[in-house]
């Protein structure tokens, strides 16, 4: 396999701050790729939690962009996440809302676009600071057994 969730996670990241530094021209609405790109990101960085510890969880959680959901199962063994809790909350309404026209669809600004990513980036952080912990080596070292277990 090419890629994983963290890898396509810190493309996402790049795309939207590349996005967000661009001038937008007036026949553009607004950054709301790039808001998209940010819940993207900071589901992608959660995902890859469950698989780099080989974290089991149901089909809906795989399929699942709901932001919250997977925070909170990822709580149950990682409790220092909690604190990613606004942040996912507030990611948790661009996957959709920003991507698509409906009843909830508004145009993002520039500050929110900005405030999307510092929150998609404190998501990163928290991943990285469970991927780092030395508490946590064994358990990662586990979990890369049981992926390549043969």
């Amino acid at each position: 396999m090419k890629g994983n969730y963290y890898d396509i996670a810190i493309s996402d990241l790049h795309f939207a701050k590349t996005g967000m530094e661009a001038a937008l021209g007036e026949d553009v609405g607004g950054y709301n790729s790039c808001a998209a790109g940010c819940a993207q990101a900071g589901e992608k960085l959660l995902k890859y939690l469950f698989i780099l510890f080989s974290i089991p969880f149901e089909a809906r959680l795989k399929e699942s962009h709901n932001l919250n959901a997977l925070l909170r199962e990822l709580i149950k063994d990682f409790p220092e996440l909690k604190k990613l809790t606004t942040q996912c909350r507030y990611l948790n309404d661009f996957y959709v809302e920003a991507r698509y026209p409906g009843d909830n669809f508004e145009w993002t600004d520039y500050k929110t676009a900005k405030l999307c990513y510092d929150y998609a980036m404190d998501i990163k952080t928290g991943v990285d600071d469970i991927i780092k912990n030395p508490a946590n080596e064994k358990r990662l070292h586990e979990g890369l057994l049981n992926k390549y277990k043969r």
